[in-house]
């Protein structure tokens, strides 16, 4: 070994053990936050097979799911941090890849660029420590990718079999890892690589079961995803050039900055690169035709899961976590053709203020500031309205985690069974025609949504206690009602 490569080698190490540490510090000290408790829920409560039936109304495929009931048998966890290893295990993975992929590309030094914006970037590393398929996504697209690149150099019976295996694992683990797969079969039927009718027909059997799970499940999955993102009450009613935008903001910030500063980003970098370019004329010969298929694999899934948006308008920037390792590659090659003197230093400082958002940094808990809603008593008979439910951390203020989770195996199910949606508007009418007196939570930066609601609603209710909730990342702070019938 030459001292080149040693150091290249010295440098992957530390840089991923440095994302190894920064990703186990930022882990939240807390339970469960976002969309964990479903999760949670299902492996302590239900079996396998009846976790893959409750799939089947869930926005992803059932293999997530099956990873963690086998590292619950294997261990026997009861503590919802050893998931989270898990979770940081199944990710840390596309580290390596991220530099194995820009190395095919474009040489060492794009290998290690890649790898640096990857390591320390907020989206990354929100996504490693959560608790949901993502960072195995992640990890999954990664590594498709990767044995893309190595048919097109070298196809091999062996890698032919590898890449079959990666198509079916990735689409049982996202349902956007078929957009993935689809533009990188693109490359292969148009560069052929030794094999191809053969490694085409062996993906038909994959193909064909992952169409048979869809057919039962995509429907339930779209109804429940429709009814919970969109609608009158909806928070988030996307548009193509919205989700291109969200996303882009997202996988360089990370998903807990502010979002006016957010929105302002995008336009600047935009308008940042065009400027640049204009000024470095750079040489857009020097790129390899890789480089140019790479383009495709980021930004065909990317424009079809945005178009999807005008028929189901639902959409979450972690829907393309399949796509957040080739992203990262493109992005270094783009800074690479114009001046990374420049540029580096523009995303890693935009990257350390999305790190400083994380909850740990800032020294407070995800959730309600002081005084905390474990602290007021809420009768067990009395139901419970909750706006953006996902957009709450539920373990602050108690009431879904601490029964689902803390108490799963107690006898106590009665306030479990009432809590309620607010965005499902069959809940909303059930509640007030059926209780007497019920409390309701709304996140307080979205008030424009519920205000008219509880305004009318006082025509016939009076509001005995209101209380407000906040915190410094907006989309966390609360308002707290309790509502008598009148």
């Amino acid at each position: 070994m030459n001292k080149t490569n040693f150091r290249i080698i010295f440098v992957i190490s530390l840089t991923i053990w440095g994302s190894a540490l920064a990703a186990i510090a930022l882990m939240p000290p807390y339970f469960v936050i976002a969309d964990e408790a479903h999760i949670f829920h299902r492996i302590y409560t239900h079996d396998l097979k009846e976790t893959i039936q409750k799939m089947m109304r869930d926005s992803h495929p059932p293999l997530h799911e099956i990873i963690d009931y086998i590292w619950l048998f294997l261990g026997g966890f009861d503590h919802p941090w050893a998931f989270r290893v898990l979770s940081f295990f199944l990710g840390l993975p596309a580290l390596p890849l991220a530099f194995q992929i820009g190395r095919r590309l474009g040489g060492p030094r794009l290998g290690l660029s890649a790898l640096t914006l990857l390591a320390l970037n907020p989206w990354f590393l929100f996504l490693l420590i959560l608790f949901r398929p993502y960072s195995l996504a992640i990890t999954l697209g990664a590594w498709s990718v990767w044995i893309a690149l190595r048919l097109l150099d070298r196809p091999t019976p062996r890698r032919w079999a590898t890449w079959t295996l990666a198509q079916g694992l990735l689409l049982f683990t996202h349902y956007y890892g078929a957009l993935l797969i689809a533009a990188l079969w693109l490359t292969l039927l148009r560069r052929r690589p030794r094999g191809w009718p053969q490694g085409l027909l062996a993906t038909i059997p994959v193909a064909g079961l992952f169409t048979l799970w869809s057919i039962h499940a995509l429907p339930g999955s779209i109804e429940v995803n429709s009814e919970a993102f969109s609608g009158p009450y909806s928070i988030i009613l996307p548009n193509p050039l919205s989700v291109i935008n969200h996303y882009f903001v997202v996988s360089i910030i990370g998903p807990l900055v502010n979002g006016d500063f957010a929105r302002i980003l995008f336009p600047a970098l935009v308008v940042g690169f065009l400027s640049t370019t204009l000024t470095r004329r750079p040489h857009f010969a020097r790129i390899s035709p890789l480089e140019h298929e790479l383009t495709i694999w980021v930004g065909l899934p990317l424009l079809l899961g945005a178009l999807m948006t005008l028929r189901w308008p639902f959409f979450h920037a972690r829907s393309f976590a399949v796509l957040t390792v080739p992203w990262f590659v493109a992005l270094a090659a783009g800074i690479h053709l114009l001046h990374r003197r420049a540029w580096f230093p523009v995303i890693l400082t935009l990257g350390l203020i999305g790190l400083t958002r994380f909850p740990i940094m800032t020294a407070q808990p995800l959730g309600f500031s002081s005084p905390n809603l474990r602290d007021l008593f809420i009768p067990p008979n009395e139901p419970v309205l909750i706006q953006a439910p996902w957009l709450i951390d539920r373990i602050s203020f108690g009431l879904h985690d601490i029964e689902l989770i803390l108490d799963i195996r107690s006898t106590r199910t009665n306030l479990s069974s009432l809590i309620y949606d607010w965005t499902n508007k069959e809940n909303r009418e059930f509640v007030v025609k059926n209780y007497p007196s019920f409390w309701f939570i709304g996140v307080t930066v979205y008030q424009d949504f519920w205000r008219s609601w509880l305004e009318d609603l006082q025509a016939t209710h009076l509001i005995d206690f209101a209380a407000t909730y906040p915190h410094p990342i907006p989309e966390y702070g609360a308002s707290l009602f309790h509502l008598i019938r009148r």
